[in-house]
């Protein structure tokens, strides 16, 4: 039950003193703001002192703290008991509200940290711009998407590039492929049995591309090799003192992944002994199958065949790789391959030579 009492004095602190009816029941307990109950302890404890040196006839002074409904009445106090009380609400109350302002303060601050640290930061390549995320889900953005060798071929087989990989820019050629370096080298580690018995790693063929010769050529045959396509392919066509060939992968699915041909390039060198060539069957037909000439096969120049790079080591080694098929210059099935991986090759030709990887180098 709200007391019935009467005020004396009106400031930000209500003095107010109780009429006869409420004398002998104390106030009710009202809700009061958030500092109601430090008020009580403090107020009770001050105020007890008070009372002691003032005659008990004067306590019959109810202090209104708040207002509404949150006002309540403290008390009863002797008379000098409550004007010191009213003094120590009002610092009281002086406390509460700057520590409102500061919450509040605090508060707007955070909702501007927030909004900043949400907008994302843009990075710009040359080839391509790339959103970052707020650094809250930088991680989760480690994995932004490189573009592909060609519609149908990632340009790398482990997986998603690394996050400084993905912010690099990436120069596309005309056919789709990323551009490759000016000159390069691969590695082709084969099972070629030298001469002196050299086999495995012992029997690498090395091979230096040009791309000033043939850039379309250059930049799928890069993408070829990120991609682990000649890793375990055979050699399946020896044509003694003309060419061998290769590049049909011991994987099917491979073969239908890099089934997309590219344009010709212009003949710029002459395929001289040693220059490795696109394989084709006409005009813009070049997938993934390659030839290295053992000799000087010029007379190819006029037919289309553009020579990208040279063997510059190990190509005694070359001319060294088994012949599946002596009898005819055709080689193996070359659509059974195809179609049917290694298991077909090395069941119908169990001595014939593979690559067994191919490695980027300088």
């Amino acid at each position: 039950m709200k007391p019935d009492y009467k005020k004396v004095a009106s400031d930000d602190v209500v003095i107010a003193t109780e009429s006869l009816a409420e004398r002998n029941s104390p106030p009710a307990n009202t809700p009061g703001f958030g500092m109601a109950l430090l008020c009580l302890v403090v107020v009770g404890m001050v105020g007890g002192a008070w009372m002691m040196k003032d005659n008990w006839a004067e306590k019959n002074i109810y202090l209104e703290v708040g207002s509404g409904s949150n006002a309540m009445l403290l008390g009863p106090f002797a008379g000098s008991g409550a004007a010191a009380m009213a003094e120590v609400i009002d610092e009281i109350e002086e406390v509460v509200e700057f520590e409102e302002a500061l919450e509040t303060a605090f508060k707007n601050g955070a909702a501007a940290a927030s909004a900043e640290s949400s907008t994302p930061t843009i990075i710009t390549t040359k080839a391509t711009t790339t959103t970052l995320p707020s650094a809250a889900t930088a991680e989760e953005a480690s994995t932004t998407e490189k573009p592909a060798a060609s519609p149908t071929a990632p340009v790398t087989s482990t997986g998603a590039p690394s996050t400084a990989a993905a912010l690099e820019a990436v120069v596309l050629n005309e056919g789709g492929d990323p551009v490759s370096p000016d000159d390069w080298t691969v590695t082709f580690a084969t099972t070629v049995v030298g001469a002196n018995g050299e086999s495995q790693a012992g029997t690498n063929i090395v091979i230096k591309v040009f791309r000033e010769w043939a850039p379309l050529g250059a930049d799928h045959f890069y993408a070829l090799v990120q991609d682990g396509f000649y890793n375990e392919a055979a050699f399946f066509r020896v044509v003694p003192n003309f060419v061998v060939q290769f590049g049909i992968a011991g994987i099917p699915a491979e073969n239908k992944k890099w089934g997309i041909p590219i344009k010709d390039d212009p003949v710029l060198e002459s395929n001289k002994a040693k220059t490795l060539v696109y394989a084709t069957a006409g005009p813009n037909t070049r997938t993934s199958q390659l030839f290295i000439n053992y000799k000087d096969n010029s007379n190819l120049d006029s037919q289309g065949f553009a020579p990208f790079a040279t063997v510059t080591e190990g190509f005694e080694y070359a001319q060294e790789i088994f012949n599946p098929t002596p009898g005819s210059s055709n080689g193996v099935d070359q659509g059974q391959y195809e179609a049917k991986g290694n298991d077909w090759i090395k069941q119908q030709y169990p001595h014939i030579d593979f690559i067994i990887n191919a490695t980027i180098g300088k």
